[in-house]
């Protein structure tokens, strides 16, 4: 396995939360609302395209919110049981390289 595909596969959990680098996880419409939202004032709004290819080519960490928490926490990354709250992507060559620019969580309704 390739250093990006090793890195692209990488999930962790706990406490009802999921952090993912998996990026077919990621809801494009969502990711696009949060660069165009005003709180995320330092990017622009993307067009689809551009979004996913930014991500397709950056290492991407989603934070996930299970919205229904089993306990222990079922080994499903089944997107449709959690909810993005927050985002964070690296930009990198995949072996020695890493710049993270400004990332954004979401706590509920603020």
């Amino acid at each position: 396995m390739t250093a990006k595909a090793n890195l692209r596969s990488k999930c962790w959990k706990k406490n009802g939360y999921l952090v993912s680098t998996d990026a077919s996880l990621l809801p494009i419409p969502k990711v696009m609302d949060i660069f165009g939202s005003a709180d995320f004032y330092w990017a622009k709004a993307l067009s689809p395209a551009a979004m996913q290819e930014a991500i397709d080519n950056s290492l991407c960490f989603g934070l996930y919110e299970k919205k229904e928490i089993v306990e222990p926490i079922d080994d499903s990354d089944d997107p449709a049981n959690a909810n993005l709250v927050g985002f964070a992507r690296c930009i990198t060559d995949f072996v020695t390289f890493r710049m993270r620019p400004p990332m954004r969580c979401s706590y509920g309704d603020k």
